[in-house]
């Protein structure tokens, strides 16, 4: 079955989680058919490519794309990962497991089942006791939903619906940072219907 949340990204959103010039070089290559011309996937759903420099990538469903998964020197999502992912999407659009247009939803359906496997018991209540304390928050759903934490500065967007690990927010912590926990449960306070 097909990786919805490698397929769920756009330019736009692949440029928010490495740089314009990162995207623009892989896509290049991609075009020109120098991307990881090995791009696969197996029963697990890891995909994986090996670059003819000799570069290997293996993007797990379970772990954050920043967690090593490429073997060259990069210390943060390089060329080689968004290229794996624009291999694989281009790879996939053949088939018929091509996305559909992205619709809009609501991140505060993501189960606490799935904060618990990136936060521990003890950083979710530390976070949940800052939340009860009290937040000035402004969110927005659609495709692409967001929220702008007024009271501690920082705002964030979530990339792909239902998948924590897809975030972009503007502190200096690596995906998904502290601020998704207080961003979900900030949605699931916001009334149906309400953008």
């Amino acid at each position: 079955m097909a990786r919805q949340d490698l397929l769920a990204l756009t330019p736009d959103d692949l440029i928010a989680l490495s740089n314009r010039g990162i995207v623009k070089r892989a896509q290049r290559e991609v075009e020109a058919g120098e991307a990881g011309a090995e791009v696969s996937e197996d029963a697990d759903g890891n995909v994986m490519a090996r670059w003819p420099d000799g570069a290997a990538c293996r993007i797990s469903p379970r772990e954050k794309l920043s967690d090593g998964c490429c073997t060259c020197a990069a210390t943060a999502v390089c060329r080689h990962l968004i290229g794996t992912i624009l291999g694989y999407q281009a790879q996939t659009s053949k088939s018929k497991d091509a996305p559909t247009a992205a619709e809009s939803w609501d991140p505060g359906a993501i189960p606490d089942e799935a904060l618990s496997s990136w936060w521990t018991a003890k950083q979710l209540a530390l976070l949940r006791q800052q939340f009860d304390a009290g937040m000035v928050v402004e969110l927005h759903r659609g495709a692409r939903p967001g929220a702008r934490l007024h009271s501690i500065a920082h705002s964030l967007r979530f990339l792909v619906p239902g998948d924590p690990r897809y975030t972009r927010c503007d502190c200096a912590e690596q995906a998904p940072c502290k601020h998704v926990p207080l961003a979900i449960w900030a949605f699931r306070l916001l009334a149906k219907g309400r953008d």
